[in-house]
């Protein structure tokens, strides 16, 4: 309904074709095959250049004229690049990305790469990957490298086109790129033994497409480029939408022998078009940065939203410009967006690998980056539309956990009922049936939702700071000297990763709680937990564990809660643990390090007066939290009851009651 009432409407993206080129391509375009190899050759500064029909056609003829049987892809990728490598027989090792770029990381790279593999270095987005340090780990590894630079035709590293570095790249021509020919592409070689081998197969395999397939294409990116005008994107989104989805990027492969992108080759009529294309790369390239810019000036000033970082000393030619919402809930902020006029659309909404969590930042990447258009049709009152929209503070709502949350529920028996104990999960508290439910959250909830509320305090980390500034936060002598000192000690922490290292922490953290000093004092983990739990420990030099944290990350990906925590007080560890855990919480991106609720007091005798000292000094705000008790059936007459008792009897510290409990063997 939205796109009928709207006048006008700023599509995502919109194909770089013209008209004029696309008719004077019908006509005298004998030998601009050639015309645009050697263009391309002189543009790039390689040494061959060989058309395709596509840009995963050029793919797939790398890898199967390459003798390596090995490739290493980004985990985040266009799909086509996996089908050109799974239709080339490959075996396909994935890395994760970084997400200040969406590029392959580099460092988890070196960590998996073998000997004698293929690097496809992609160029996601345009923004140019660390080219450099992927050439110069090839060269350690007898590794070879294979530039992606379909998403970047334009873009530079130190003056230098992207497409130049490896042995060789492939770029495209599709309708979504900087050149245009409705469907086509290119390989860019630096080794010509390489040109002549994949020539060879290239020509044998391959047939001309015909005129009438040919023009289709073109009509095809013509017909895409009107459609998404602003006065007719309108009326033509909801076609799109109806037919695609919100997203057209999703995995779709064809791996049958008749898949045509491996048996055309490209003609004569669409290599003009690109030809005509290039002669107007220069001026969409220096449109396409001016948005850039005017993106990355506007949307660092917005608290709301995360732009990519342009790495120093490059020169972009995006694709699109990749955002990513800052815990707000991406759906919503779509819909609003099209309610004024603006589609952002979405990135890739998958990634690759079935290890989810060898790959977070893809999976991050996959679940909440959209676009911002960069298409030089685009003019300065379009980016201050945009801009307005982006600067809404009314389109951004803070996520809702999704209906099939995977919170933490603890089942906790209560003389002859079970108490179900639900953990930053406001939306399964509120849809519980069971007789007795508690929750522990951030939220404030309708006063329908509950029987008993309890307000706590805690620190939260904004981990919105850099790293630096979070560090500066902490007391110099009570924090920042301890975590030095655990350092200088050779302090070693590392993540439980295994369940060996997940129940040596649950051993060591009940032997704690079990300590006369703490006994019945403190809940103890529930060993049905430790698969929640993101945990790392500590060791020492010699190697004696010396305990370990225990963070639980909430239902909606906003806070890391540091929810268990035990150690030996030797080494400074805890103080260690800790910053190691902030730093996990920034690196996946979550808004918050929860250290945990607590009553501050000024009874220097009291327990939370020390754990409420201890806290402090990691310099986080002190903030409100909450406590609330559901009540069901029969039980709601005895809550009530219940109420008045813990107010006049714990001072309606719902803690205190809870471990009175415990230690009379009522509460387990």
């Amino acid at each position: 309904m939205i796109a009928f009432v709207l006048s006008r409407m700023i599509a995502p993206l919109r194909s770089e074709i013209r008209l004029l080129d696309a008719i004077r391509s019908l006509f005298w375009n004998r030998g601009y095959g050639t015309k645009l190899e050697n263009e391309l050759v002189a543009y790039f500064g390689v040494r061959k250049a060989l058309l395709t029909h596509s840009g995963r056609t050029g793919l797939y003829f790398l890898f199967k004229a390459l003798p390596h049987k090995k490739v290493y892809l980004p985990a985040y990728n266009c799909w086509a690049v996996t089908e050109a490598a799974l239709y080339a027989n490959m075996d396909i090792e994935y890395v994760d990305i970084s997400l200040d770029d969406y590029n392959m990381d580099v460092a988890k790279l070196r960590a998996t790469l073998v000997a004698d593999s293929i690097i496809l270095a992609t160029h996601q987005f345009g923004i140019p990957c660390d080219i450099e340090a992927i050439t110069e780990l090839a060269r350690e590894r007898n590794c070879i490298v294979i530039e992606d630079n379909a998403p970047a035709l334009g873009s530079e590293v130190k003056g230098k086109k992207t497409g130049s570095f490896g042995a060789a790249a492939i770029i495209s021509f599709d309708h979504s790129k900087t050149i245009v020919s409705g469907k086509g592409g290119a390989i860019l070689f630096n080794d010509e033994e390489l040109y002549y081998t994949i020539k060879g197969m290239h020509d044998q395999a391959t047939v001309q497409p015909g005129a009438m397939k040919s023009l289709r294409y073109m009509l095809v990116a013509l017909a895409y480029s009107y459609a998404t005008h602003k006065w007719l994107y309108p009326f033509t989104y909801t076609l799109f939408k109806r037919t695609r989805g919100n997203s057209a990027s999703s995995p779709s492969y064809d791996l049958t022998k008749q898949n045509e992108s491996y048996r055309l080759a490209c003609d004569e009529m669409r290599a003009k078009l690109a030809f005509l294309g290039m002669k107007r790369l220069g001026n969409v390239v220096r449109k396409r940065d001016e948005i850039t810019d005017f993106y990355l000036r506007e949307s660092c000033r917005n608290g709301n939203i995360i732009p990519p970082v342009i790495p120093e000393g490059v020169k972009v030619a995006l694709l699109k410009f990749p955002i990513r919402l800052k815990g707000f809930d991406r759906e919503y902020f779509y819909a609003k967006c099209l309610e004024k006029g603006i589609d952002v659309a979405f990135l890739f909404p998958f990634h690759y690998g079935t290890d989810q969590d060898a790959y977070p930042n893809a999976r991050i990447a996959a679940r909440q980056t959209m676009s911002l258009p960069v298409y030089g049709a685009l003019n300065c009152r379009d980016l201050h539309e945009i801009k307005r929209v982006l600067d809404d503070e009314n389109n951004y709502i803070v996520k809702s956990p999704p209906h099939d949350s995977s919170g933490l529920v603890e089942k906790r028996k209560l003389l002859c009922f079970t108490l179900h104990y639900y953990w930053m999960d406001s939306t399964a508290f509120c849809r519980s049936k069971n007789l007795i439910s508690l929750l522990r959250t951030h939220d404030e909830l309708a006063e329908k939702e509950y029987l008993l509320k309890f307000r706590y305090k805690t620190f939260l980390i904004d981990l919105s700071k850099t790293r630096d500034e979070i560090f500066s936060a902490f007391e110099a002598k009570g924090a920042r000297y301890k975590i030095r000192k655990a350092l200088k000690d050779n302090v070693i922490v590392k993540m439980a990763e295994t369940e060996e290292e997940k129940q040596k922490f649950y051993d060591f953290y009940r032997a704690f709680v079990a300590a006369p000093k703490r006994k019945d004092k403190i809940l103890v983990v529930q060993d049905d937990e430790l698969n929640k739990l993101v945990i790392f420990y500590a060791v020492s030099a010699e190697g004696e564990y010396l305990g370990g944290i225990g963070l639980l990350p909430s239902s909606d990906g906003r806070y890391l809660l540091d929810k268990y925590c035990a150690t030996l007080h030797r080494f400074c560890e805890q103080e260690l643990l800790i910053w190691h855990a902030v730093q996990y919480a920034q690196d996946m991106h979550y808004s918050y390090f929860d250290l945990s609720w607590m009553l501050p007091t000024e009874d220097k005798n009291s327990d939370q007066y020390r754990l409420y000292q201890f806290k402090k000094k990691f310099g986080g705000n002190l903030v409100d939290t909450y406590s609330y008790v559901k009540f069901r059936g029969p039980l709601i007459v005895p809550g009530l009851l219940f109420s008045m008792l813990l107010k006049v009897l714990f001072k309606g510290d719902i803690n205190r009651f809870a471990l009175c409990l415990k230690k009379f063997k009522v509460f387990k």
